[in-house]
């Protein structure tokens, strides 16, 4: 059968990101749930962060490597191969012989692995946001008697619009009287 020439190495790519990716399904339904919390929202991202990070192990690896061969196999598709190894110019590298990786599994495992490292840097940045670690205290701050002191003293914190002067009184925020008394 004649294939394009990535197609061989396409399988692996698919069942890499199905294996990473579907850990979003969770995220997903609670960022866009209108029921649950920043808080909650939050603390989904961390677990799956977590999840993603025990990912990372030469044995998860060869799994999917392994279903991908027999896949490949059954399917009577090319095996993956590492690409064409370009060597870069004798000015960059001196004497010292480039890199070349030796088995297709060594070249995939470090593609395998700067995916999940990509993925849980990129999902770190969305839920380390300061403001919305700021807006889980604001969504923590409920109607019971014992957190409104907490919430009088998270108010003092936060400046208005940017300016550096923090808010003196809830009542100044709102520009009239709250029932915080």
């Amino acid at each position: 059968m004649d294939l394009p020439p990535l197609w061989d190495n396409f399988i692996i790519a698919v069942k890499t990101a199905i294996t990473v990716l579907e850990l979003f399904e969770n995220v997903n339904r609670a960022v866009q749930s209108s029921r649950n919390s920043v808080s909650s929202m939050i603390s989904v991202m961390q677990m799956t962060a977590d999840t993603l990070n025990n990912l990372r192990t030469d044995s998860t690896f060869q799994v999917i490597y392994d279903e991908t061969v027999a896949l490949c196999q059954d399917l009577d598709l090319p095996l993956p191969t590492v690409p064409r190894q370009r060597r870069p110019p004798k000015c960059y590298t001196g004497p010292s012989a480039t890199h070349v990786w030796a088995t297709t599994d060594d070249y995939f495992r470090s593609q395998f692995f700067q995916f999940v490292d990509t993925v849980v840097s990129q999902l770190k940045v969305r839920y380390e946001q300061p403001g919305l670690h700021r807006y889980a205290r604001w969504s923590r701050c409920g109607s019971t008697s014992n957190r409104r002191q907490s919430c009088r003293t998270l108010w003092r914190t936060i400046p208005i619009r940017g300016d550096k002067a923090p808010i003196s009184n809830l009542a100044d925020a709102v520009g009239g009287t709250v029932g915080f008394s």
